[in-house]
């Protein structure tokens, strides 16, 4: 039967779309080296969620608890307070083509609609071709989605975001 529960992180900030793992550890009452279980389960699943490994996704700006609990004695819990944050909106650029590598440093980027337009839709191309034309041999990828995408962009690619803000992923 489980003494006490720990987690390896107690409190932890994040930014909406990041993840963080939680490790419990668990001190075993007695020789029997039975590996005791937990359970995961968060105050606000709207702003941040858990999964059963324990894997934390911030989803909405706010403030979670995250609790573990020991199966085998639900008297004993361990929790992780979760600050969600948006990202700032300085952090962004304007819809607008952006050639990677010069105007726009190559990685992950993040793209968010504003969900308080008329339509809130956005889309996004990415090409090597010098004047971003779909349909050319250079052209990679392109989209639609309404409200946040995540896309991976390399020096040398042009990439164009359509109605919407592009940042670069913390």
């Amino acid at each position: 039967m489980a003494l006490s529960i720990s987690l390896d992180v107690t409190a932890k900030t994040l930014t909406v779309g990041q993840t963080v793992t939680l490790v419990p550890t668990v001190t075993i009452l007695d020789d029997s080296n039975s590996a005791e279980t937990v359970t995961w389960t968060s105050s606000f699943s709207a702003i941040a969620s858990v999964d059963v490994n324990g894997v934390v996704t911030a989803k909405a700006k706010g403030n979670a608890t995250i609790t573990a609990t020991a199966t085998a004695n639900t008297a004993k819990k361990a929790v992780c307070t979760i600050t969600v944050q948006n990202v700032a909106d300085g952090y962004f650029k304007a819809a607008g083509t952006y050639r990677v590598g010069t105007d726009i440093p190559a990685g992950e980027y993040i793209m968010l609609v504003d969900a308080n337009a008329f339509i809130p839709l956005g889309s996004y191309e990415v090409t090597t071709a010098p004047n971003a034309q779909i349909g050319t041999p250079e052209f990679l990828y392109n989209g639609n989605f309404s409200t946040r995408r995540y896309i991976l962009v390399n020096s040398g690619e042009l990439g164009r975001a359509i109605e919407e803000k592009l940042g670069q992923r913390p």
